[in-house]
């Protein structure tokens, strides 16, 4: 008897769930091949991220990253006032590299901050919660804390930061395609042992809702992604904020650049061994599924839920607001840079290149009884973000 991959059982779970009840929605595939508790790509004990993994982000560069992103999150602890109860919360931390990277800058360069925060991570997956244990294990137990979801936080109990790297870009969407002038939603069927897409009206209310946004001009066969739980996320964020930032690191576009007419096959992409291709029913549960981020409709979610949009900006320019005076003076004052330095230097080039990771990624901050006369360094470079971002008038609350 032939031994199935992880791949091919989360595969076939599929296929015996469209055997039994029909056709299931994109979404239901997505969440199901990544998030499977058993067999799920993001559910194992695999290293997908890395030069061995299957992508490559921002953490994998080097300890640069957290050392950047722990300047602009002292920053903050001291535009909220120096707080001695400062929360410090990361969702999608993975093995938990990049909290060590921060707590390390905190510890060595910021003590008094260091001394006031709490690590949270926010992290469903027993395995990797023990990974980020691991190696995070230098840290007292006290400076450490694990949740398994937003949901198990009470309303308005956080003070402090929320951070996100390439979170969004991997939640379930709708998959949605223009047939006869209408929006239809693809589900996924199996025939004869091969998957493929048929059309079927909009599943829920609430995607009809967020399907009338869309531009009515978009030609026949033009395909695209609703990211519903995105904005739910950020509607979560909103309500256990009880007063600090979100900072949330991913790909994506503004509106009109994400339905842009010549983007007729829409985001969706799949990554394995850092080879990408658009075929979602490849190498189901040993690839990465994701789309980018529609940048607009969430800080528009995120404005209806009473948090300000404070800062967007590619990557370029936020790591540029935040490394650029340090950067100078290394480069200025040591004549002789070691290896390490050098290496230093490198990996910050290569976050803020534009042809390396520089404009692929993009940064959104959002604040919650935040000063609002108080710019963050990693936005100094930036356009007005409610320009960038192409929002109206801010929503009137009250």
């Amino acid at each position: 008897m032939a031994v199935l991959l992880p791949g091919s059982k989360v595969e076939q779970y599929i296929i015996d769930q469209i055997g039994s009840h029909g056709p299931v929605s994109f979404r239901w595939f997505m969440d199901r091949a990544l998030y499977h508790p058993e067999f799920g790509y993001y559910m194992g004990d695999s290293q997908p991220i890395g030069k061995q993994g299957d992508y490559f982000t921002n953490v994998c560069v080097g300890r640069i990253y957290g050392d950047l992103i722990g300047k602009q999150v002292e920053q903050m602890w001291q535009h909220l006032g120096k707080p001695s109860n400062f929360a410090i919360v990361e969702q999608g931390a993975h093995h938990g590299q990049f909290a060590n990277d921060l707590l390390t800058w905190l510890h060595s360069f910021s003590p008094e901050c260091f001394e006031a925060s709490r690590y949270w991570f926010i992290e469903p997956n027993a395995t990797l919660a023990k990974k980020q244990h691991e190696t995070c294990e230098a840290w007292p137990a006290k400076k450490l804390h694990w949740l398994k979801s937003l949901e198990t936080i009470d309303d308005g109990s956080i003070l402090g930061v929320h951070f996100s790297n390439e979170l969004l870009d991997a939640f379930p969407i709708h998959l949605v395609t223009r047939i006869g002038g209408q929006w239809m939603e693809n589900f996924v069927d199996c025939q004869n042992g091969k998957f493929k897409f048929v059309y079927q009206p909009p599943s829920t209310p609430l995607l009809e809702k967020h399907l009338a946004k869309l531009p009515d001009w978009l030609p026949d066969g033009y395909r695209t992604e609703i990211n519903i739980a995105a904005q739910r996320w950020v509607e979560d964020l909103a309500h256990v904020m009880f007063r600090g930032y979100i900072l949330v690191v991913d790909y994506g576009f503004p509106r009109s650049e994400f339905y842009h007419p010549d983007r007729i096959e829409g985001t969706l992409a799949c990554y394995s061994s850092h080879g990408q291709f658009t075929d979602p029913f490849k190498r189901i549960g040993r690839a990465d599924i994701t789309a980018h981020v529609e940048w607009t409709g969430l800080a528009e979610a995120a404005e209806a839920a009473g948090l300000d949009v404070c800062g967007f900006t590619d990557q370029h320019h936020f790591i540029v607001g935040l490394g650029r005076e340090e950067l100078l003076t290394l480069e200025r004052e040591i004549k002789e840079m070691t290896p390490e330095l050098q290496e230093y230097v490198r990996t910050f080039r290569m976050l803020m290149h534009p042809e390396t990771m520089g404009t692929r990624f993009q940064a959104l901050c959002l604040s919650k009884n935040a000063p609002v006369d108080q710019p963050l360094d990693g936005f100094q470079y930036s356009a007005d973000p409610r320009h960038y971002l192409e929002l109206g008038e801010k929503p009137d609350l009250f």
